[in-house]
């Protein structure tokens, strides 16, 4: 008796057929997800070439969660020769997200640190806290810059040049991050002398300091084949009526941009992706745990 006979018998249809159309239906999802993507943010990704930091003054139009968050890292780095820089709006890569730092700097130890919130919009008008993170920079002389990070966040481009990001998501605590980052830069860098840009090179002026490096950045995925110029554009300024209330109000402006290159915009999408962001995530916490295990740092218990 054929078996699509006894398929059909007990079943009452032809199961090879229902795996078939599993199957296709598998294949289609997920050329959609791996390929799918990376072709709209083709088209939605679109960046200043001379980013604009814009200032915040008003940090209740935050939520609470935000407000807490600033005012915890300004607590904890405060006894660590921090003090505070302001805050400030920065570009948007795509429409729908809304990056908020709050600065801190320590010009004895030329570091330079930020609390961020990311918010996210499906239309708009509706902004969700996403994200919370805080970071540490240290500079050198030579160029050098040494980050260490607790998101869990995917970098979107390449690292230039000189440029060391680790990532320790465990540490939560600023204060305790701010020591990791220490001993990473005692580790990696310990006998280069170290110098702050931002008041060496723009007059304690954060604004222009924080776009430039954004500039920077952008720059070294362009000769990456990331992004390429695209001329003069309308950027996300927001306007008054754009229901996004995290961003200071003004008129769209036209200004030099970069668009995503096919290379650029694959590559940016798949590293937000699961399952590579996982992979990637975990490769950066193994490395990061390798290295504060040599630099001989311990995490204290919470209080």
């Amino acid at each position: 008796m054929p078996d699509s006979f006894i398929h059909d018998a007990y079943f009452g249809f032809d199961l090879s057929l229902l795996v078939y159309h599993l199957s296709v239906s598998f294949v289609v999802v997920f050329c959609l997800y791996v390929f799918g993507l990376p072709l709209i943010n083709l088209f939605v990704i679109r960046l200043e070439v001379a980013p604009t930091v814009e200032p915040l003054d008003d940090l209740f139009a935050l939520d609470a969660k935000v407000r807490r968050q600033f005012d915890a890292a300004a607590e904890a780095l405060r006894p660590l020769g921090f003090e505070g820089g302001g805050l400030f709006i920065l570009p948007q890569l795509v429409k729908n997200v809304q990056l908020i730092i709050c600065t801190f700097v320590n010009r004895e130890e030329s570091e330079f640190a930020n609390a961020a919130a990311i918010y996210v919009s499906k239309n708009n008008k509706d902004w969700k806290l996403r994200f919370q993170y805080t970071g540490f920079t240290a500079y050198f002389a030579d160029g050098t810059e040494i980050s260490l990070h607790n998101h869990r966040l995917a970098r979107t481009f390449p690292a230039p040049p000189g440029e060391i990001t680790v990532v320790a998501p465990w540490l939560q605590r600023p204060a305790e991050l701010c020591r990791a980052h220490r001993a990473i830069s005692a580790l990696l860098a310990p006998a280069k002398q170290k110098e702050f840009p931002l008041d060496t090179d723009f007059q304690g002026d954060i604004a222009r300091f924080v776009s430039d490096g954004l500039a920077k950045e952008y720059a070294f995925a362009r000769d990456a084949g990331y992004l390429v110029e695209a001329g003069n554009t309308v950027v996300a300024t927001v306007a008054p009526d754009s229901g996004n209330p995290y961003q200071s109000p003004g008129a769209a402006a036209a200004s030099a941009v970069y668009v995503a290159t096919v290379k650029g915009a694959f590559l940016m999408t798949w590293r937000c992706l699961w399952p590579f962001r996982t992979w990637i995530l975990a490769s950066r916490v193994r490395r990061a745990k390798r290295l504060l295990a040599d630099a001989g740092f311990e995490q204290t218990p919470a209080s």
